[in-house]
């Protein structure tokens, strides 16, 4: 079974001026994410803005940041934008491209349990439920092909309902360190693809039991955290990733484009914050 350990960053996609996906941006970023310790990478996920993207985008953006990785980074196929039949068609084209699992987290609703049990059915991949409701996280992670759950909120709430084997993975950056000293194994978060220094070193805290140092990083990051992930949404985090020196751009329309106002917030939040 998958074991997952570490911060996985959720990668925003590239577009160009005229909304294409942006080949020498996907390896530009890549290969710069390659020089710090991320454990691995979830690609054409909800950051990826995978509601945007058809299924043939999809697939050629799996295969190059597959190219682009690291031999050692974990890949993770986000899912959950499209049908099931899509879904099922990514995640077995994800596992002929050599990736390790798939992520499901439905966008804009919360997908029944006979949706995750027939991914996990038909995935030739393990699979990682995110956005399910607690009682539905539970009941599927009795499926033997279920890797991980990741929870939203509190690690604890699930820690005995789920199967044995099974493992909890932190989704929240704002809580990331009360999560990972609670038991939760890893991390999967978007803010990572902007500021991925300061999660690892979170990581490495609570890995060494420093708690003092997991709680200073996790309050130094808190204001850009609530930017980038509540206040102003993918636009945000893509401008941090330009800030903090990968390709971030502009999202993909109908998603609106950051406010010029954001900028200087968005650029003071994150000074001290490295990339």
């Amino acid at each position: 079974m998958l074991k997952l350990s570490g911060i996985f960053a959720t990668l925003p996609t590239p577009f160009d001026w005229d909304g294409n996906i942006y080949p020498v941006k996907v390896h530009h970023n890549v290969a710069r994410w390659n020089r710090v310790v991320l454990s691995g990478y979830v690609v054409g996920g909800r950051t990826g803005e995978a509601s945007e993207l058809s299924l043939e985008e999809k697939l050629q953006l799996l295969a190059m940041v597959k190219q682009a990785a690291g031999p050692e980074r974990v890949l993770i196929a986000g899912v959950g934008g499209e049908s099931l039949r899509e879904a099922i068609a990514i995640s077995k084209q994800a596992a002929e491209l050599g990736y390790h699992a798939v992520l499901a987290d439905p966008i804009a609703r919360e997908a029944s349990a006979a949706y995750y049990r027939t991914l996990a059915d038909r995935s030739p991949l393990p699979l990682i439920v995110a956005g399910a409701g607690a009682e539905t996280a539970a009941l599927v992670s009795q499926h033997p092909n279920v890797a991980a759950v990741v929870v939203p909120g509190e690690v604890g709430a699930l820690k005995d309902k789920v199967r044995a084997g099974v493992q909890l993975i932190a989704g929240n950056t704002a809580t990331v360190a009360r999560d990972l000293q609670d038991g939760a194994t890893a991390a999967i978060l978007a803010y990572a693809a902007a500021a991925p220094y300061s999660t690892i070193t979170i990581w490495e805290a609570v890995r060494t039991r420093d708690t003092n140092a997991a709680a200073d990083w996790q309050k130094r990051m808190a204001n850009a955290v609530n930017l980038v992930e509540s206040k102003y949404g993918i636009a945000g985090l893509k401008y941090a990733m330009d800030v903090n020196g990968y390709y971030g751009g502009a999202p993909r329309l109908p998603l609106a484009p950051l406010p010029p106002v954001a900028k200087p917030e968005i650029e003071q939040a994150f000074d001290g914050l490295k990339g």
